[in-house]
């Protein structure tokens, strides 16, 4: 909200301002760092998430960090380079890559008109990466969340991935072979009988 607020809050004073060096295209580029600024969050809430799957204990977090602030930096150095050279091979390369898209993005759109199918490319990538994120992250803290002490390997997160992605495929294989009993061909369902208490 406090975000939504202080661009709604430039985007009057640029309109009001008489005087103002905006370029023409200002109202277009803070709709677009809006939309990237959505994207940015939500992959890196889902991957702080996903480090979060990882350890048992909040101690442990803190060694986790150093790998995605260390991307976020990446990311904040290609964007500077991005506004050397918008359309140079690091600039194109980091408007695809998740984790530096949204920030290198925004200052590629921001210099000038950026082929469509690049953007529509750049907003797909991030959306499944999110979204493959988001399963790796459930069916990991699925599969460890019953283990007590130490912080999972990535070994063992890997074995717990695999191993929850079979025992689920299991289940549903299990259960659509199950005859219905409450289907055209009549029947109903019976409940269990309740224990004797």
């Amino acid at each position: 909200r406090i975000v939504m607020s202080f661009f709604a809050v430039v985007f009057v004073a640029l309109s009001v301002a008489d005087n103002t060096l905006a370029p023409d295209t200002t109202p277009s580029t803070l709709g677009w760092i809006v939309f990237w600024f959505v994207l940015g969050y939500g992959f890196y809430a889902v991957l702080y998430a996903a480090a979060g799957s990882l350890v048992s204990r909040q101690e442990e977090t803190q060694s986790l960090q150093l790998p995605m602030t260390g991307v976020l930096f990446v990311a904040y150095v290609l964007a500077f380079v991005a506004t050397e050279s918008p359309d140079g091979a690091a600039a194109l390369l980091g408007s695809f890559i998740p984790p530096t898209a949204p920030m290198v993005m925004i200052v590629r759109i921001a210099h000038g008109p950026v082929p469509w199918w690049q953007i529509v490319l750049s907003v797909g990538l991030m959306v499944a990466t999110i979204y493959g994120i988001v399963q790796v992250a459930a069916r990991i803290y699925a599969g460890g969340v019953l283990r007590f002490g130490g912080r999972v390997r990535v070994k063992a997160a890997w074995s717990l991935l695999l191993s929850t992605a079979n025992s689920i495929s299991a289940r549903q294989a299990a259960t659509s072979s199950m005859p219905c009993r409450n289907g055209p061909g009549g029947g109903s369902m019976r409940r269990p009988a309740r224990a004797a208490a």
